[in-house]
């Protein structure tokens, strides 16, 4: 996944993947959401074996990658290497 949102600090990524946590802990946020997609998709990634990389700046956004098992992937198009890591793209608000 990919936005170019207000991203977050390297060492808020703990932080986000908890269940019901957000970097932006305040009562009044400007972004809103329960806090439980990052800790979901951590937890189903894991589930099939892979794991999941960040690269984030606040500021700037953030891409999260999903790398699972070749095994895994069934999809004809990506290549049969050890790990494969599949990016999707969210369109900014």
């Amino acid at each position: 996944m990919q936005d170019n949102g207000i991203g977050m600090a390297p060492r808020d990524v703990g932080r986000a993947l908890e269940p019901f946590e957000q970097v932006d802990g305040s009562l009044v946020r400007r972004y809103p959401g329960a806090g439980l997609g990052l800790t979901l998709v951590k937890r189903l990634v894991e589930l099939h074996g892979g794991a999941l990389s960040f690269e984030t700046a606040s500021g700037v956004g953030t891409v999260v990658r999903a790398h699972l098992p070749a095994a895994r992937i069934i999809a004809h198009s990506v290549p049969a290497t050890e790990m494969a890591a599949i990016t999707i793209a969210v369109p900014a608000r």
